[in-house]
């Protein structure tokens, strides 16, 4: 359950919690993922979390999608 009243209607819909679910890496096979020298983050981990706290917002909607964060990472 989810503080969220409309977190629900994804359950509802007939979706099971294990469909609702994304993999985000931070670099593909073969690839380097770089640290950032600012935090004690990795590049990829410093913009997913500036996008969850609502930079990915593209819309406005004071609601970041999963859309929304895969583009702004």
């Amino acid at each position: 359950t989810s503080k969220n009243a409309s977190a629900n209607s994804l359950l509802e819909s007939g979706l099971s919690r294990s469909e609702i679910f994304a993999i985000l890496y931070s670099t593909k096979a073969g690839f380097f993922s770089y640290e950032d020298d600012e935090t004690s983050y990795g590049v990829f981990t410093k913009y997913l979390i500036y996008g969850l706290e609502g930079r990915a917002d593209a819309n406005r909607d004071t609601q970041v999608s999963f859309s929304e964060l895969e583009n702004y990472i």
